[in-house]
């Protein structure tokens, strides 16, 4: 059973890893929302409600690298990343600039979910583009440069990282769900749906999908739920017969899928074909609801790392604004492109006191300076950075519930107070162990 003290606890968070969630992958779209407020005890964000019409930005220019898979088989997953941080950075130069009127500028390097091919971007980045910072997307990449980068005299920003190394290193900023966490976001929503039976659809695409699939048994266990397995999945797969048989055999009532969106909607839509009429389950980026909501009677829960999309606080309308206006058609419904939002608005907000020239070692020094911030709720929980020191693991998230046909997802609130102090559809849960 999970126990509620304002936190959802279960023990052994530590043991799950990464691959379940690394196989899945995104989309993008639009959304409205509902009543929102603002997170205590931190500082609010320095966003506007408009999108343009501010001073425009005059001074030298910034670069922030953008280390992201464009091509390469996770690219499905990172798809909303760019246009997400381009659109960001139209948007803080119609309205000011960074650090008193500094433009900005996006150079993107293509990681191809590749070792080799990350390695050969990082390099890039560091050393030939003369970029201040580092934003970086890419589960499988991230792994092969962050040694190198950890050596490197610039911030790394969270453009929803995977590996612990988020929270293991210094100059690395994290500011999005950790990898723990996520994959046992995968059992808590279910749980508190009443869910009794949790089996999971794991992607076959990669070799060790399956068995951090399968560590999610204890925690299910420790949720009250019976175990039904684990079942190999290609998200290239047309017919998933004996998948969705194998899940009404042990009487599965939650299947949590990770793997890619296309294959998702697949398998959803076999099962029900077959008479499943249980809860499917997505997290972080691999839930995509523009998707999804095609699969008549498919029924969702889970839990996103980066904010609600749909939520109506004045951030989140700014975000929604930005994106209509800089990044037409970009389907941002997807917690990968919040996650990179809510990473680059917490840049701009440590610079937003930093006067002269901004290099790297400026940008170094004002991230060091972030404490107790929450950017008014866009962030999972507070975030503090000292110099030296890594950054504490981040282990807050948004639970929704979701049907097919639905306009938007609904947030399924904190059993106790907020993980990031806000209240309405930004407030977050959180783990603890």
């Amino acid at each position: 059973m999970i126990k509620r003290r304002g936190t959802l606890l279960i023990a052994g968070a530590a043991a799950i890893a990464l691959a379940a969630t690394a196989c899945s992958s995104s989309g993008s779209g639009g959304g409205g929302g509902s009543t929102s407020g603002s997170a205590s005890g931190s500082t609010s964000a320095s966003t506007s409600a408009s999108t343009g019409g501010g001073t425009a930005a005059t001074g030298s220019t910034i670069k922030i690298g953008y280390f992201v898979s464009l091509s390469g088989p996770q690219a499905s997953s990172t798809v909303a990343a760019l246009p997400t941080a381009k659109a960001w950075a139209d948007y803080v130069n119609a309205n000011g600039g960074l650090a008193g009127g500094h433009k900005v500028e996006i150079v993107s390097a293509d990681s191809k979910g590749d070792a080799s091919a990350g390695q050969a971007a990082a390099t890039n980045l560091v050393g030939n583009s003369g970029v201040d910072a580092i934003i970086m997307s890419d589960p499988i990449a991230e792994y092969a440069v962050y040694a190198s980068l950890a050596k490197a005299n610039l911030a790394v920003l969270d453009g929803s990282g995977y590996g612990p190394f988020w929270h293991q290193t210094p100059n690395f900023y994290d500011t999005s769900t950790d990898s723990t966490a996520t994959e046992l976001t995968s059992v808590l929503p279910a749980a508190q749906a009443g869910a009794k039976v949790m089996a999971v659809a794991a992607c076959s695409e990669v070799a060790s999908c399956a068995e951090s699939a399968g560590l999610i048994k204890p925690v299910a266990a420790k949720a009250g739920m019976s175990w039904g397995g684990v079942v190999k999945v290609a998200s290239t797969g047309t017919d998933y017969t004996s998948q969705c048989l194998a899940f009404k055999q042990k009487s599965t009532d939650y299947v949590y899928i990770a793997v890619a969106p296309q294959g998702t909607a697949r398998l959803m839509s076999n099962c029900i074909t077959q008479g499943y009429t249980g809860l499917f389950g997505s997290a972080a980026t691999s839930f995509d609801p523009s998707t999804y909501g095609k699969v008549k009677g498919a029924k969702m829960v889970g839990a996103i790392n980066g904010f609600p999309w749909w939520a109506n606080a004045a951030p989140v309308q700014t975000f929604r604004d930005a994106m209509t206006k800089y990044a037409s058609g970009t389907n941002y419904e997807t917690s990968q492109s919040t996650a990179t939002w809510a990473s680059l608005e917490l840049l701009r907000k440590a610079l937003s006191t930093t006067t002269g020239a901004v290099t790297r070692a400026t940008v170094l020094d004002a991230m060091n300076k972030v404490s107790n911030e929450t950017l008014g709720g866009l962030l999972p929980q507070p975030v503090t950075f000292t110099p030296g020191k890594p950054s504490a693991a981040v282990n807050c998230f948004w639970s929704f519930k979701f049907n097919a046909g639905d306009k938007n997802p609904t947030l399924i609130p904190p059993p106790g107070t907020s993980g990031n102090g806000a209240t309405g559809d930004l407030a977050s849960s959180c783990l603890a162990s």
